[in-house]
């Protein structure tokens, strides 16, 4: 069961709570500005939780009735989508 772990250290987090993350590799420095949903994520991936653990998290801070199946599938792809991109590795057991 994968427990993603940030890779990435450097980022800080905007003054709206957004997070801006430095992405440096071989070939180009880039930036990524994720929102308020993908900051709480991000703090969150710190490879001790696994993708389960991940939403049940996400839904303490959204309003109203989610669709739980539809949030981990987000989640799953937004967490797919940041390890492509170098930003994370799988965490602990």
């Amino acid at each position: 069961m994968m427990r993603p772990r940030r890779l990435c250290e450097i980022w800080r987090e905007a003054d709206d709570g957004e997070i801006v993350i430095l992405r440096d590799t071989t070939h180009a420095t880039s930036l990524l500005r994720l929102n308020h949903t993908g900051a709480l994520l991000w703090k969150a991936m710190d490879g001790n939780r696994t993708i389960e653990e991940l939403v049940s998290c996400l839904r303490e801070h959204v309003q109203g009735e989610p669709d739980g199946r539809q949030m981990e599938e987000e989640v799953k792809a937004f967490v797919a989508a940041l390890h492509e991109a170098g930003l994370l590795e799988e965490g602990g057991n």
